[in-house]
Formats: C-alpha cells, structure tokens, sequence
C-alpha cells in the first residue's frame, strides 16, 4: 500500500493547524501586536523583514546557522534538542519558517511558544 504524499505531508498536523491560523490571521486583516493588543487593519511588516531583537531586548538566535552551544542557550533546549534541531537541518535544509521547528522531536506547540521570540531564520 502506497501512502499519498502532499506538498502538506511533511508537516505534522498542529504545525499546519498553527500556519493556517497565521495565514488566516494575515489575511483577515487582524494583526496582533506582541503585547497581545489587537489592531483591526494594521498592515504587516513587508515579507521577508523581521526584528532582530527578542522581546528581552536582546539578539534572536538564528536556527539556520546557530550552533549546539547557541542553541542551548534558549529556555527548555538542552543537548539533545540542540543537536536534534542540528540533525534536521542537515537532513530538510534550512528552516523556511519558525512553525517548522515543531517537526524537531521534542519541541511541540508550548516549547514553541517559548522559544519563538527568540528565534528568527
């Protein structure tokens, strides 16, 4: 028996879930602020631009390029996280958006949560 495979398939279905809500988001015109305050209409930084700050003020760690001992500096990753994050880079390549750091074993939606104003890609 031969699975179907999607353009969607590679991704677990709370990641997608977590993406269509963005998207959905995005495209209703809602924008969330980082505080949590809602704006109806406010227009989204330009595709491709993000802050190179976290909400502590400081760097965002980059989870292309960032080495083990980089990334072990962000809450709930140890050694073993990090060089899981490491080992799925080097088998899919670059991380194309945030959300796909959920396929990394070990990190689901609440480490996610934690860790995304801390990273960038």
């Amino acid at each position: 028996m031969m699975t179907q495979v999607t353009p969607f398939s590679m991704f677990r279905p709370h990641v997608l879930r977590v993406m269509m809500t963005a998207l959905l988001l995005l495209l209703s015109g809602n924008v969330i602020a980082a505080d949590g305050a809602k704006s109806k209409g406010a227009t989204p930084p330009p595709a491709g631009v993000q802050a190179q700050t976290s909400q502590t003020n400081g760097p965002r760690i980059n989870i292309n390029t960032a080495g083990l001992e980089e990334l072990q500096k962000l809450p709930r990753v140890g050694a073993k996280t990090a060089q899981r994050i490491i080992e799925f880079r080097a088998e899919n390549g670059k991380f194309a958006a945030p959300e796909e750091l959920m396929n990394v074993k070990g990190i689901g939606e609440k480490t996610f949560a934690k860790l995304r104003p801390l990273i960038q890609i």
